[in-house]
Order: C-alpha cells, then structure tokens, then sequence
C-alpha cells in the first residue's frame, strides 16, 4: 500500500505539475511574447522617429543655406491684395524715360498650378524709342512677369500734331502674385 500512495501522491504532483505548466507558465510565455513583440514595434517607432528627426536637422541646416535665396524668390510675386507697389514701379519707369502711361486696369485669374496671377492692361503714349526702353526696364524688374499682348499704332487723332516716331499702343502683362 506504500507503494500505491507513492504512486498516487506522484501522480498527483505529476496532474498539479501538468496543470501549473499549462495554466500558469503557458499564459506567462504568451504575455513574455506579445510584451517582446510590442518591444520590437515601439523600437522600430523610436528608429523611425530618430530618422524623421535627424531629417528635420538636416533639413533645417539645408533650410539656412538657402534662406537668402528663397527670400529673392518670394520677391519674385506681387502682393495680391495690394499691387499698388507694383503699379507705382510701372509709373516709375515711365516718368524715368519720359513716356506717358494713360491707364492702368488690373483683373485677376485664379486657375491651374500658378493660380494667383494679375492681369494688367496698360494704355501708353511716347515715343517709339521711349516704348521700347520702356519694354526692357519692364523685363528687368524684379518680379515675375510675361508679356501677353503687345498692341502699337500711330495716333489716331488727327487734329491733333504728333511728331514723327511718336505711337500710341496697348500692353497686357501677366503678373504671378502671392
């Protein structure tokens, strides 16, 4: 009988032995591997925003090297909502090489990849010379500008005496605005 208590009080030590494996060291392993996988994903997040923030850094650093030159193109556009600067160059140029703007009418566009662009059609009287002179200072300002019609004629009152070369004419330039 010593024998079978034996058997029986191992076989018993044997069930709780199985039964502490499979219902407590079991579910302690799979909690060990979700926590490792979680440990791997918030790793592989903590890279990925190392990375993103050595970019920025790197970024930044670029962004100082170019800073100047970004500036010389945002000096590029006109104000949208207010062109008057614009308008006053124009005015300039013509006062500087005695040539007479008689209007200046502006409208807007606001469609496809350069959506803000100002439309100015200008009416003008001078000299031919002057006109041309007027058309390069017009080139070289510094804002971003195309020419999209171009319009010269003799004067068309008569009983008025023009001198020779002297025209009358239309200019419409397209103006990229901020």
């Amino acid at each position: 009988m010593n024998k079978k208590k034996i058997y029986i009080i191992g076989g018993l030590f044997g069930l709780v032995g199985i039964f502490l494996v499979v219902f407590l060291t079991y579910p302690l392993f799979q909690e060990i591997k979700a926590n490792s996988q979680e440990l791997r994903y918030v790793e592989q997040e903590v890279y990925s925003l190392q990375n993103k923030m050595d970019s920025l850094r790197e970024f930044e650093i670029e962004y100082g090297k170019y800073q100047s030159n970004l500036n010389k193109i945002d000096n590029l556009f006109i104000n949208k909502e207010a062109p008057l600067g614009f308008i006053k160059s124009l005015e300039n140029i013509s006062k500087n090489i005695s040539f007479e703007i008689f209007s200046i009418t502006h409208s807007s566009e606001e469609e496809g990849l350069f959506s803000d662009k100002l439309f100015f059609n200008i009416s003008l009287e001078g000299y031919y010379e002057n006109v041309l002179r007027f058309l390069r200072k017009l080139e070289n300002t510094p804002y971003l500008i195309s020419i999209q019609n171009f319009n010269l004629r003799e004067p068309i009152e008569e009983e008025i005496e023009h001198p020779p070369n002297y025209v009358e004419g239309s200019l419409l330039i397209k103006v990229f605005a901020k």
